[in-house]
């Protein structure tokens, strides 16, 4: 009558799980959704981990090249983008 696991006997088969060709976009959506969240996640920790001196002390090399903070902002954060 109700085996060991009365739940099971209940379930059915989603539809997209079934079809090799349903199955694929869903995987692919959430790998894409997964990746640029864990970069994203890595480049602001590697923004919060400069030092605020090292930003000041450039400034008025940056302001003479008209480059604005991004020259050194780049170069300390060159570890974390190229892990």
């Amino acid at each position: 009558m109700g085996g060991c696991c009365p739940a099971r006997e209940r379930l059915h088969p989603l539809g997209f799980l079934t079809s090799p060709w349903l199955r694929c976009p869903p995987v692919i959506l959430v790998t894409l959704w997964k990746g640029p969240g864990l970069l994203i996640g890595v480049f602001l920790a590697g923004l919060q981990s400069i030092p605020l001196s090292s930003i000041e002390s450039g400034r008025p090399v940056a302001a003479k090249a008209g480059g604005g903070h991004t020259d050194i902002t780049l170069r300390l954060c060159r570890p974390y983008y190229t892990w």
